[in-house]
This record gives C-alpha cells, structure tokens and sequence, in this order.
C-alpha cells in the first residue's frame, strides 16, 4: 500500500513538473502577415532562473517569488498610443503607465522583420535601475517573420 501511494504521488509530482517547464511560445500575426513571437522557457524543478507562467495573450516572468514583468505582443496603433518616453535605447522606448496592474512603466520594443507587431513589456522596474523587471533577454527570444531582435537595455534617460 505505501509503495503504491509513493508512486502515486511521484507519477503525480513527475506530471506536475514537466508540464511547468520547457519552451513555450505566444504567436501573432500582424497586418503586414509576419507572425510575432516571443518564446521563452521555464526553468525546470529546482533550477534557479525564472519561471513564466501565460495569461492569454501575456506571459509573465517570475524569480525569486516577485513577478517582474509581463510581456505581450501589441499592434502598430497601441504602441503609437504611448507618448512621451522617458528613457529609449536603439530598439526600446520605456513609457510611465500609470500604475498599470502594479506595473508603472511600459518598455516597447520595436521588433525587426516588421513594421505592425512590438512586444510590450510591462515592468515594475524602472530603466535607471538595472534588474529583473528590464533583463528581456533571459531565458526569453523575441523573433517576427523569422528575424531574432535582441533587447537593447542601455538606456538614454529623456
């Protein structure tokens, strides 16, 4: 009975853990027909690195217990919708959003291979300071129409 209960709860802890990690991605295709992508992988049981967990459209990327950012694919109007940046980079504007969901600041990352799709990143970090909530490159790739673009995080404050 207890060799039966072990495997039991083993088989169910082993189903657990491998659904949680490995790669994932979101897709979009833009108006201009080139699909979007951010891929990201979680890490695997008792590895320290982030943890994405997918709501809809947003994946959000969690270490050490704090949810840093959240990031999503966006179109070509919502990301004109942003005015006034106060802080960019070669492929980065970072907007303050007024407290969106906990998540002050919005970094909108233009994406090569297309002129319709970004990725917005909605962070608890500003762009002055340097951690988890504006490290876009770990763990995580963003690609459209096959083109890889790497986050550009030295920032220029406006």
């Amino acid at each position: 009975m207890k060799k039966a209960l072990f495997f039991m709860i083993a088989a169910v802890l082993c189903l657990v853990l491998l659904t949680s990690c490995g790669t994932h991605s979101i897709k979009v295709t833009g108006d201009d027909g080139v699909e979007a992508v951010i891929t990201y992988t979680s890490a695997v049981a008792f590895q320290r690195a982030p943890v994405f967990e997918r709501s809809g459209g947003t994946v959000y990327m969690t270490f050490n217990g704090r949810t840093w950012y959240g990031a999503s694919i966006i179109d070509k109007a919502e990301a004109e919708s942003f005015s006034d940046p106060i802080a960019v980079s070669s492929n980065i504007k970072v907007y303050e959003t007024g407290d969106e969901n906990g998540f002050p600041f919005a970094y909108v990352l233009d994406l090569s291979g297309t002129d319709e799709s970004f990725v917005k990143f909605l962070s608890n970090t500003s762009p002055a300071e340097s951690d988890y909530g504006n490290d876009f490159t770990t763990s995580t790739e963003f690609s459209a129409g096959g083109t890889v673009t790497v986050p550009d995080t030295e920032f220029t404050l406006e």
